[in-house]
């Protein structure tokens, strides 16, 4: 039975979208169930998503708001989806507007968790007390973007949007409250924006089903290699990725490049024009457990990101016993112990094929790697250590245990 004040508003991206943001709000609220919480969950929803809840410009500029919309979601609760003005300007889905503040001003505890601190600037203008748990600060999150941008887009981007997000996440990280990155250099990303003051900015793993992610046993090497995310997204770097493959099918090392998540014509194109478009396999949307079988299929796993924040694709590969190498991108960097459990490479595709084939060279080595990338990924990404560190991080915000 639940008790008073067990009540958790968890506020986030559309979570009907594939992410990383997505997966761990999922996860937090799975997790906070499991404790015996109600948790509802509030979003804000594009224009193109929902026209009805978000104010058109020409409505906008006469005075016109964006509305809340109450439903059942999919985990039983009372969840809320808020529209906008000014649809499109990005900074207008987490100003303070009317329709944030009626959504969460009955709530004590609230839970913001997003790609940057900007998704809980609404509730940090209320007054309330909340734990942001974000991965990664607005320069990762939009700098490779601005590139493929439209040019009155990139005016936009550099005189308005940009600006006034940036004032949102100082308004966040100067707040006083609980803040806590996914990753080590999450933290070390967003402290340098409040560097002279005590703000509360700490390390919170998004940890990984380790019984479920787990490896086969008599598991045969297949000359495969994989990725999972958003390949299309400029911060994967995918033309990195496709080098990187067509170096290994040239040395006879690699001959299949497996690649789980959402894609596009133009990543095709890129693999096409790279000349290895028939040993690519785009699987598009796999289920929880079509990803876990590519993981196992795999003999290494790679990331080639400009950024990331903790990349929690290389840590399921991990736990399913396949070594990771990685572009020293943030996140990965968490987990990849040079030589035991994978490599973190520059980005020359050369040097990044010449790691792979130093977790490739021979049975033994690949083997112990392998036992390494188990170990640790199951014992230092668990939910256990997952639920000491947020329980630190609910005390500083409300005190008392969340477990109690």
């Amino acid at each position: 039975m639940r008790t008073a004040g067990r009540r958790v508003l968890v506020v986030t991206l559309p979570l009907e979208f594939f992410g990383g943001v997505q997966s761990q709000a999922r996860f937090l609220i799975d997790h906070l169930q499991r404790h015996q919480f109600e948790v509802n969950v509030a979003t804000y929803v594009v224009r193109g998503s929902r026209p009805d809840l978000n104010a058109s410009w020409l409505s906008s500029l006469v005075g016109g708001h964006g509305r809340t919309e109450i439903h059942t979601g999919t985990n039983g609760g009372s969840d809320a989806t808020v529209g906008c003005r000014f649809p499109g300007l990005e900074y207008t889905y987490t100003e303070a507007s009317e329709a944030w503040l009626r959504t969460i001003e009955n709530y004590q505890h609230i839970i913001a968790v997003g790609g940057t601190p900007v998704i809980a600037h609404p509730v940090v203008k209320a007054g309330k007390t909340c734990i942001v748990w974000c991965a990664d600060d607005l320069a990762g999150d939009r700098d490779d973007r601005f590139d493929s941008m439209s040019f009155s887009r990139q005016i936009l981007e550099r005189h308005l949007i940009r600006p006034r997000l940036e004032a949102q996440q100082i308004a966040v990280l100067e707040a006083g409250i609980p803040v806590r990155g996914i990753s080590g250099a999450t933290v070390e990303r967003l402290q340098t924006h409040v560097p002279y003051s005590h703000a509360d900015i700490e390390r919170v793993h998004i940890p990984i089903d380790a019984s479920f992610y787990s490896p086969l046993s008599n598991k045969s090497r297949s000359k495969r290699m994989g990725f999972a995310g958003r390949i299309p997204d400029p911060r994967k770097n995918p033309k990195l990725l496709f080098d990187v493959f067509r170096e290994l099918r040239q040395r006879d090392v690699i001959r299949e490049l497996h690649i789980a998540g959402p894609t596009d014509e133009a990543t095709m194109a890129v693999a096409q024009s790279c000349g290895i478009a028939d040993g690519v396999i785009f699987h598009g949307y796999v289920s929880r457990d079509g990803l876990r079988d590519i993981y196992r299929s795999l003999d290494v796993f790679v990331l080639t990101s400009h950024r990331e924040g903790l990349a929690l694709v290389g840590l399921e590969a991990m736990a399913c016993g396949v070594p990771v190498v990685s572009t020293r991108c943030g996140g990965p960097e968490d987990y990849i112990e040079e030589g035991v459990t994978g490599y973190l490479s520059d980005s020359l595709p050369e040097t990044f094929a010449d790691h792979i084939c130093n977790v490739l060279r021979d049975q033994n080595t690949y083997e112990q790697m392998a036992g390494a990338c188990r170990k640790i990924a199951s014992e230092e990404f668990c939910e256990a250590v997952f639920e000491r560190h947020f329980d630190e991080a609910w005390k500083a915000a409300w005190g008392g245990s969340y477990r109690d």
